[in-house]
C-alpha cells in the first residue's frame, strides 16, 4: 500500500477521502508565467492602450526588459518597440480600477483606459486572473524524448473534452493565441515525425479550470514543455528553477525504453545520448530541492511511466518464464475517474509500476525518487495508446490514463475529493 495510504485506517469499506484545501481568498499573490518571479497585484505594470507621439512619455519606443527576457529565449537581440508601460503608483486613486481588492486596470493620464497589466520583472503581459485566483504551475519534467510534449498536448485535450465535465468545471485557454497554438499543435501530431523540443523556452501553454462550485478559486494551469536535456545557460536555469521552485506540483515523464533493464527485455539498445532518469532526479536536487528540509521536498510529485504502450511486449510468457507485467494489469487497462479520484485505482497503478521497476533493475531510480521526495505516486500512461511506427503516429490517437497523474495533483491541492474501499484490499 502507498505511504500516502497508510493512514487510511478505521472501520472497513467505502470511504471519502478528503484534503484541507486553502480557504478561497479575495486575492493572490501572483506569479509570472513567464519568468515565474512573485509579487503583489499592486505592484504589476501596465501596458497603454494607445501610444501618443505628441506626449513624448507616451510615445512607442524600444522595451528593453520585454526584448531581454525574449531574446535570451529566442538567442537574438532584437529591440521590440512596444506601447508605453504606466507604473499606477504615479496614478490618483480616482484612475484606479479594482475587482474586489485587486486592482485590474487603470485610467493614464490623457483618459485612456487599459486593463493590460505586465509583469514588473519581464514585462510579459499577465493572465486576466492573475491576483483574482491561484496560480497553479505544473511542471512537466523529463529528459529528451521521454514524450512530453505528446504528453501535454493529449493531457489538455483529455481536460478539455472529458474530464472537467466529470468533476463539474470546466477548462478553456486563456487567449485565443494559446487556442491557435494548442489546435496546431495537436493537430500536427498526427502526421509529424516525433522530434525533441527545440533547445530553447517555448511559450507556455496556459488553461483556466473553473469549477461550477464558487466556493472553489479557479485554478490557473501553466504547462511548460522544457527541453530535456540540461541547458547550461545560466538566465535559463535561473528561470527553470523558479518555474519548478513555484509550482503546485510535478509531473515527473520517465520513458520505460530508456531504462536499461526494460530495453534490454524489449530487445533495444539503449540510447546514452539522451539524460537518464537518474540525471533528471539530480538535476532536480540540484536546481531546488538541495534547498528544502532535509533535501527532500514535499511537492507533490507524480512519477509517470510514459508510453506504456510499448511494454505490452513484456505481458507475454518469454522463454518460458511467466511475464513480468500481468496481461491484466492497470498498466494496460484504461481507467475514468468521475466525481471522485479512486485511491483503489491509484494505489493499483502505483504498486504495479513500482513492481515493474523493481523486477528491470530499476530499484535504485525508486529509491533515489523516494529519497527526495516525500509526497509522490507512480503511474503508468500512452499519450498515443498504440507504438509509433518509423517516428510516425499510424494508428490514430486514443490515449489513455493521462488525466489521472493530474487529478491526483488536484486532490493532494484539495481541489477534488477521492473514495478508497478498504475491503478491496483484504
Amino acid at each position: 500500500m502507498s505511504s500516502w495510504l497508510n493512514k487510511l485506517l478505521g472501520q472497513s469499506g467505502p470511504k471519502l477521502i478528503k484534503k484541507k484545501m486553502l480557504p478561497k481568498q479575495s486575492s493572490y499573490e501572483i506569479i509570472c508565467p513567464y519568468c515565474f518571479e512573485r509579487f503583489s497585484h499592486e505592484d504589476a505594470l501596465f501596458r497603454a492602450s494607445v501610444s501618443d507621439d505628441i506626449v513624448p512619455e507616451m510615445a512607442a519606443a524600444p522595451d528593453r526588459e520585454y526584448s531581454a527576457y525574449w531574446n535570451r529565449m529566442r538567442d537574438d537581440d532584437e529591440l521590440e518597440i512596444m506601447r508605453p508601460i504606466i507604473d499606477p503608483v504615479k496614478l490618483a486613486p480616482s484612475q484606479k480600477r479594482y475587482d474586489g481588492e485587486v486592482l485590474v486596470g487603470i485610467t493614464d493620464n490623457l483618459g485612456n483606459r487599459t486593463n493590460t497589466r505586465i509583469c514588473p520583472y519581464c514585462h510579459n503581459a499577465l493572465p486576466a486572473s492573475a491576483g483574482r485566483a491561484p496560480a497553479n504551475i505544473i511542471s512537466v519534467i523529463g529528459s529528451t524524448q521521454v514524450g512530453k510534449t505528446f504528453y501535454i498536448l493529449n493531457l489538455i485535450k483529455t481536460l478539455t473534452e472529458r474530464t472537467a465535465a466529470s468533476f463539474d468545471a470546466s477548462c478553456s485557454p486563456l487567449t485565443g493565441e494559446i487556442a491557435a497554438v494548442f489546435n496546431e499543435s495537436y493537430s500536427g501530431m498526427a502526421t509529424s515525425l516525433i522530434k525533441a523540443t527545440d533547445k530553447k523556452y517555448q511559450k507556455p501553454l496556459i488553461y483556466r479550470f473553473v469549477f461550477n462550485d464558487p466556493k472553489k478559486p479557479d485554478v490557473l494551469l501553466c504547462f511548460y514543455d522544457f527541453p530535456g536535456e540540461a541547458i547550461h545557460d545560466e538566465d535559463f536555469l535561473r528561470i527553470k528553477a523558479n518555474n519548478i521552485r513555484n509550482s503546485s506540483g510535478l509531473l515527473l515523464l520517465i520513458d520505460p525504453l530508456q531504462l536499461e533493464g526494460i530495453s534490454a527485455l524489449l530487445r533495444r539498445g539503449g540510447d546514452r545520448r539522451y539524460t537518464t532518469p537518474e540525471e533528471v532526479i539530480v538535476e532536480l536536487y540540484n536546481l531546488f530541492i538541495c534547498e528544502e528540509k532535509n533535501g527532500r521536498t514535499e511537492l507533490p510529485t507524480a512519477v509517470i511511466l510514459s508510453k506504456s504502450d510499448e511494454l505490452r511486449p513484456l505481458s507475454a510468457v518469454q522463454d518460458g518464464r511467466r511475464p513480468l507485467i500481468h496481461p491484466e494489469s492497470t498498466i494496460f487497462r484504461n481507467f475514468e475517474h468521475s466525481r471522485y479520484l479512486d485511491l483503489n485505482q491509484i494505489d493499483n497503478i502505483n504498486n504495479d509500476v513500482k513492481s515493474l521497476l523493481a523486477a528491470t533493475g530499476a530499484q535504485n531510480l525508486l529509491n533515489m525518487v523516494a529519497g527526495h521526495f516525500v509526497n509522490f505516486s507512480c503511474f503508468a500512461v500512452s499519450s498515443l495508446g498504440y507504438p509509433t511506427e518509423n517516428g510516425r503516429v499510424v494508428s490514430g490517437i486514443q490515449p489513455f490514463r493521462v488525466d489521472e497523474p493530474f487529478l491526483w495533483l488536484l486532490w493532494q491541492m484539495g481541489y477534488i475529493d477521492a473514495t478508497y474501499d478498504d475491503t478491496l484490499h483484504s
